[in-house]
């Protein structure tokens, strides 16, 4: 039987975030959040209506069409969020954070005691092994979040880099960590 997991993954939900529409939730979405410092994916800054307007404006694009956005000269960073009161905005941030969080499920792995810090960006790699795949490039920077890390991970493991925690294990843990807490 196929992982529920995986087919969240496979078949990702549609977001609404303050009345817009948002696409699934790519790597090239990641990518261009940090790119303009966005404070949804770069922890530090509390998120101002500024942020939340530009990350709506890209997210509710699909990847290529967010790129052209961003380059053209008159570029917009408004959205059509009027009247947004404190509460709305409150509401609209929880939101996109939801989207963000649920886009970033992926399998549970063995930690390795010999595995060494990966040199390159973490998501250059899950973009190099989509590639390695044969997606084109702009299909990885396309691809649901949550399948590119189902993919990544799906692959190394094939390779014997990485071992995919299973629904066997997963249970055996649960009933390990019931009885460590029925001793307590």
């Amino acid at each position: 039987m196929t992982d529920a997991d995986y087919l969240r993954a496979l078949f990702p939900d549609r977001y609404c975030v303050a009345g817009v529409w948002l696409k699934h939730y790519c790597i090239g979405h990641v990518l261009l959040l940090e790119k303009i410092n966005s404070p949804f994916v770069n922890s530090g800054t509390e998120p101002k209506l500024g942020d939340l307007r530009i990350a709506l404006a890209i997210c509710k694009r699909d990847y290529t069409s967010a790129v052209s956005w961003l380059q053209r000269s008159s570029s917009r960073w408004g959205m059509p969020i009027r009247f947004c009161t404190p509460q709305r905005f409150v509401k609209g941030v929880a939101q996109f954070a939801d989207y963000v969080n649920k886009s970033f499920t992926h399998p549970v792995c063995w930690q390795g005691a010999s595995g060494r810090k990966m040199g390159m960006p973490f998501f250059q790699s899950v973009k190099l092994t989509l590639l390695m795949l044969g997606k084109t490039e702009t299909e990885a920077l396309s691809c649901p979040l949550s399948l590119a890390l189902w993919d990544y991970t799906g692959y190394w493991e094939l390779r014997d880099r990485m071992q995919i925690v299973g629904s066997e294990d997963r249970e055996a843990m649960k009933m390990a960590k019931m009885l460590a807490e029925r001793r307590n």
